[in-house]
């Protein structure tokens, strides 16, 4: 890209090294301002109707309304325009049209849009001259094409046909409807191309690394009437790069619209699938955060669980501060928060205490996030002068999030977390990097504290999850040997299900042997059946078992979800002093997962797990004996040792639980939960991993507009079980459910139900985390707790929008 500073416009690059390619600024579209760009070819200067693309890069503001990308029109009988609809129309990506008549066509996807945290890439490619109705016009989705739509009327385009994109004295617009402005739409859009007279796939433009689909660079020719909109010169934002040199005139649009936002440097925003008090509004690509009279709060994508972060408000808003990334409620009188009051107090977990200076409105509000001290703190500044260091010891230890808040009336906060210093035009811009050369700030970030935003974030050990966890779908054949692949790995940890039957759950393991099956819904020892019968290099091969069919019943089914631990270990506890009974097993150190094999020992003892940190959940099964629970112990609700059953429905215990807190090297156990000495047991230990794999818990509203739950990575499986109450043990993954929303499928961990989807959709799994979107006891109690570990497709830190 040109710019002032060579490849980037703001001197740096922003991508790192993970992208060969990077984008380095976005325009922001608000709607509120009617935000567009628009262009109208001349009665003899259209181009070819019949085939073309257009490619862009689209990150979602207001996810409420009905939202115009791009449009093309000479009348309201001759139109079409690719949109966003809102809420009403259930959030899909449409594409309209009308060909020389007052008839309606649409091609609607069952795909639903509402992650407003990252970066989609979205393809529009036409060709009318092909025969086959599928190929006239294909819509591929982050590389992806997509082939569910809710209505697909493709087949009502002839063959040859034109259509009203591309074509002589019509009207374009991007950003709204060319032909009665309206529907603005609002969020960013980045590195936009139009390919006049070719039907390209997605590859033209992006490629995909480590399973993450990254831009590319364009590299092919735009035609006659193309254009390459890249939006880096905030004094031409209309300009078009190509060779055509094919303008667009902005409305609505300044220079602080060109924002260092980007699919390669993705900054954090806040979020409106997380305000306290749904009657806030965010604008100016959920930046701007405002509120009539009642309290309530909004906080940000990203939660920080380690390093050093500043954050900048304008502030003409009541409070400013963080909050703890597992806090239920974050409203001023909520526990787990820390703000900074207008009236120079400060407010800790809902009290009120002496501070430093007030603040008035157009006051800036620095916040300095200080995660790697010890004890942890927060130091607010005002106009860039410092108010004193906060202890956060007592505020909560699931990372933190940035947040604005209300007591009362109507207020405002407009945040920068280093992508716009001018607040969205509100001031002079301030032109500040942080020391990675990163950002645009009002004033300099202390030494050592970054900006928000995805090229910032730590290095994560794992980028494609698939490489440690991966689900597989099959269907089964009846016979004594069907191999299973495309798992990526030899598993060592295979759950299978079938999908339309009522068998068991079975648990395989390598460490035990390919043949010795458990299960998650039944008490039963251990039995050699040979259902599995090896683990292969790309997967597993099962077999039909006369007596039960969990694994390859003819023409049934099947999910398997599979785990892989990797290197053998072997204690021997009296050579080692670790742990006081011997274990051996296999260990992946890198994504937090053992397989551990021992047998029970006296009263209170001990097992090395093989892993280099505490394990925060444990699933434990007695091998020898029938009739027992299958504990599942776990510290992710309040840090101390919780247990369940995983083959019933109880909800949380922690008494007469006395043993030892789960360390480094070793877990503990005891005789009252059913591995008694001489019997021979296998735990499957986890903790949780930057950006694959996390252990936690969230508190339900009871609400369709569930809690938002922030795993730091987009959720490849996740199982939820709510603690304070009885309940199953639900499990959801991106593989038998690929699109927003997902559906209650099943299955149960401690039940035989058959896959089963008239619960309807549940929740979004999102680019960082997942939104129960149903008021339902199963995942969303009001006030209830929920426990889940969820594992990752790809890390926050490079995810896309799902």
């Amino acid at each position: 890209m040109s710019g002032p500073f060579g490849s980037s416009p703001w001197g740096y690059n922003p991508g790192g090294d993970f992208y060969s390619y990077t984008i380095d600024q976005s325009l922001r579209f608000d709607d509120g301002d009617s935000a567009h760009l628009d262009r109208t070819y001349s009665s003899s200067a259209g181009g070819n109707t019949k085939t073309w693309t257009w490619s862009s890069w689209v990150k979602i503001g207001n996810i409420s309304a009905q939202k115009m990308i791009f449009s093309g029109s000479t009348n309201t009988s001759n139109l079409m325009y690719l949109q966003l609809r809102g809420d009403a129309q259930d959030n899909r990506l449409d594409i309209t049209w009308r060909q020389g008549s007052s008839t309606t066509r649409q091609l609607s996807t069952n795909r639903q849009f509402r992650d407003v945290s990252a970066w989609y890439h979205i393809v529009w490619a036409v060709d009318t001259t092909q025969a086959t109705d599928s190929n006239k016009m294909r819509l591929y989705i982050n590389g992806v094409e997509e082939t569910s739509f809710s209505a697909d009327n493709r087949s009502t385009i002839s063959q040859d046909s034109d259509l009203i994109i591309n074509a002589n004295s019509a009207a374009h617009s991007i950003g709204t409807y060319s032909q009665s402005p309206s529907s603005y739409f609002d969020g960013y859009m980045a590195e936009m191309h139009f390919v006049d007279g070719t039907q390209l796939d997605s590859t033209s433009f992006g490629e995909t690394k480590d399973g993450i689909w990254i831009p590319k660079k364009y590299t092919g020719s735009h035609g006659t009437t193309g254009f390459y909109l890249p939006f880096d010169d905030s004094s031409a934002i209309g300009d078009d790069e190509s060779a055509n040199t094919n303008d667009w005139t902005p409305s609505g649009l300044v220079a602080s619209d060109v924002v260092l936002d980007s699919p390669t440097n993705n900054f954090a925003t806040l979020n409106p699938l997380d305000n306290y008090n749904t009657g806030a509004t965010l604008s100016e690509g959920n930046l701007k955060w405002t509120i009539g009279a009642a309290d309530g709060a909004s906080r940000s994508t990203y939660v920080m669980t380690a390093g050093k972060w500043y954050v900048e408000f304008l502030s003409n808003n009541d409070y400013i501060g963080v909050v703890s990334g597992n806090a239920s409620i974050v409203n001023m009188n909520g526990t787990q928060t820390v703000y900074y009051a207008q009236d120079g107090t400060k407010r800790v977990n809902g009290s009120s205490s002496s501070y430093g200076a007030s603040y008035a409105d157009g006051s800036i509000i620095g916040i300095a996030l200080d995660l790697d001290a010890s004890p942890q703190t927060v130091n607010f500044y005002k106009n860039n002068a410092a108010q004193g260091s906060l202890n956060l010891t007592d505020v909560g230890n699931e990372g933190y999030s940035v947040s604005c808040g209300s007591g009362s009336g109507s207020t405002n906060a407009t945040a920068n977390f280093g992508q716009d210093s001018t607040f969205a035009g509100a001031t002079t811009a301030g032109g500040n990097q942080d020391d990675n050369g990163v950002g645009d700030f009002k004033y300099a970030p202390p030494s050592g504290f970054l900006a928000l935003c995805s090229q910032n974030l730590p290095d994560v050990a794992i980028i494609d999850g698939t490489d440690n966890f991966n689900t597989v779908l099959y269907t089964g054949d009846g016979s004594n040997g069907l191999a299973i692949s495309g798992v990526g790995f030899s598993p060592d940890w295979t759950w299978i299900k079938s999908r339309g039957g009522t068998a068991y759950h079975e648990l395989h393991d390598s460490v035990r042997g390919a043949g010795k099956r458990l299960f998650s819904n039944d008490t039963a020892a251990e039995s050699d059946v040979g259902t599995v019968s090896s683990f292969d290099s790309d997967g597993f091969t099962v077999s039909r078992n006369s007596s039960y069919d969990g694994t390859n019943q003819n023409s049934q089914t099947f999910v398997a979800w599979n785990w892989l631990a990797g290197t053998a270990f072997s204690n021997d506890a009296s050579a080692t002093g670790v742990g006081t009974v011997d274990s051996s097993g296999q260990v992946n150190t890198t994504a937090g997962f053992s397989i551990v094999t021992f047998t029970g020992g006296a009263a209170g003892y001990t097992v090395a797990h093989g892993l280099s940190a505490a394990p925060e959940i444990i699933f434990t099964f007695n091998r020898t004996d029938s009739g027992g629970a299958h504990y599942v112990f776990t510290t992710a609700i309040d840090g101390t040792i919780d247990y369940f059953s995983l083959n019933a429905t109880t909800a949380k215990n922690n008494d007469p639980f006395s043993m030892p807190a789960f360390t480094s090297t070793v877990f503990s156990l005891d005789n009252d939960y059913g591995m008694d000495a001489g019997d021979n047991c296998v735990a499957y230990c986890f903790h949780s991993v930057e950006g694959y794999s996390k252990i936690g818990s969230y508190v339900g509203n009871g609400n369709a507009n569930g809690p938002f739950v922030f795993t730091g990575f987009r959720p490849a499986w996740i199982m939820i079980k709510e603690t304070t109450n009885a309940a199953s043990w639900y499990i959801q993954d991106s593989t038998r459910d690929v699109d927003n929303p997902v559906q209650a499928l099943y299955p149960i961990a401690n039940d035989t139900l058959a896959e089963n989807s008239s619960w309807g959709d549940i929740m979004d799994l999102l680019s960082n985390g997942f939104k129960p979107s149903v008021n339902d006891t199963a995942w969303n109690r009001s006030g209830g707790t929920y426990i889940y570990i969820a594992f990752a497709e790809q890390p926050f830190k490079f995810a896309n929008a799902r």
